[in-house]
């Protein structure tokens, strides 16, 4: 009988163990980036299986265009969650869209012991930010550009389209800077990014989820006016003096001063092909962060050009459907898109300062235990 307890004793020891490190990679990730930092995601544990969950009511944001943006998100965390199992000694199955009935059900991990892999983007996982700030826009090396290539192109089913040549980047930073200028314009989207800012340290540690307002890099007489401009009436009036405009400038700004401007595609518009757009996103965010290169999506006029391609325009003005119609053979045009489809727009490059990762929900909230 000794025996057998102490085997049991054993057996529960490394259960116990299993399930801190399957914790572990959870918590890992849920590092992963999500529109405005809303974190759409839930997690079922069922000893070493865990389903992952779609939360739709975290992002309400019209970018969210058939919850591609959300689906994105989660792709990026499943490829964090591979990459840490493999590194903390962990093998992992996933399973997208296990009932065709349940679409909120993204994914099945189930998890079994193994021994611990060299991952070269474990370490940038932590380390990953958004990057909403000035960037120094050196070129890229050759060999950075391979690597960001081929952080990406392990992911099958998607497609990594980098521009880096100074004329073509010019062209395309033109188009892409309606992005912000939009957000200026347009009242739902405007109450969104306000309802997601969070002004002191404290809002964040009591909310874990939104936008810090230093990671906007703002100067001192943009910090100190911007709390106005969460007015709807007070931006609607700046606007006839030119508000968006300058807005748009300001991105125009940034987006010249990268190193590279990049869309990641996928070979399809279902939802699976999102989520695995996502790991290729988040493949290649690592490798950016890796090679000490900061990082922004640039992807919400990306999400609104689909949205008036499939005749969704509610909540958007009517003179922003028809610029966004001209806008988008344009923008495919210029990354050479063909008939892939967009997922997610971006801009690269050495930042002028370092940036923070915004605060992340505590893994209790996020798992449910069954």
């Amino acid at each position: 009988m000794d025996k057998v307890h102490a085997m049991d004793e054993v057996q529960d020891e490394m259960q116990d163990k299993m399930q801190d490190k399957i914790r572990e990679v959870l918590r890992l990730g849920t590092l992963a980036p999500s529109g405005d930092n809303s974190q759409p995601w839930r997690f079922v544990m069922r000893g070493t299986e865990v389903d992952l969950f779609n939360v739709p009511s975290r992002d309400t944001s019209l970018y969210n265009y058939r919850q591609r943006a959300s689906l994105l998100g989660h792709g990026a965390l499943v490829e964090n969650v591979a990459i840490s199992a493999r590194a903390l000694g962990l093998g992992v199955s996933v399973t997208l869209f296990p009932d065709a009935s349940q679409p909120d059900w993204v994914c099945r991990f189930a998890f079994t012991p193994s021994e611990p892999a060299e991952e070269p983007l474990f370490a940038a996982i932590p380390a990953r930010i958004t990057h909403r700030g000035s960037y120094v826009g050196t070129p890229l090396t050759p060999a950075q550009v391979e690597s960001l290539k081929a952080a990406a192109a392990v992911v099958p089913g998607t497609a990594l389209h980098l521009v880096t040549g100074p004329e073509e980047r010019a062209a395309l930073a033109h188009l892409l800077r309606w992005n912000e200028r939009v957000v200026f314009e347009n009242p739902h989207l405007h109450r969104f990014l306000f309802e997601h800012l969070r002004w002191t340290r404290e809002e964040e540690e009591r909310t874990r989820d939104g936008i810090p307002i230093d990671t906007l890099f703002l100067n001192p007489p943009q910090r100190l006016g911007f709390p106005a401009l969460s007015r709807w009436g007070v931006v609607r009036a700046l606007n006839h003096v030119g508000l968006s405009a300058v807005v748009a400038l300001e991105s125009l700004r940034k987006l010249r001063a990268s190193s590279a401007l990049g869309l990641v595609s996928a070979d399809g518009g279902e939802d699976r092909d999102f989520v695995v757009a996502g790991r290729a996103m988040e493949r290649l965010w690592l490798e950016a962060t890796r090679l000490g290169l900061a990082f922004q999506p640039v992807t919400g006029i990306i999400c609104l050009m689909e949205r008036v391609a499939a005749g969704e325009v509610d909540g958007i003005p009517s003179g922003h459907v028809e610029r966004l119609r001209k806008l988008r053979p344009a923008v495919a045009e210029a990354f050479g898109l063909g008939s892939r489809t967009p997922a997610m727009a971006f801009r690269l490059g050495p930042p002028v300062r370092p940036g923070r990762l915004s605060p992340r929900f505590p893994l209790e909230r996020v798992v449910d235990v069954s």
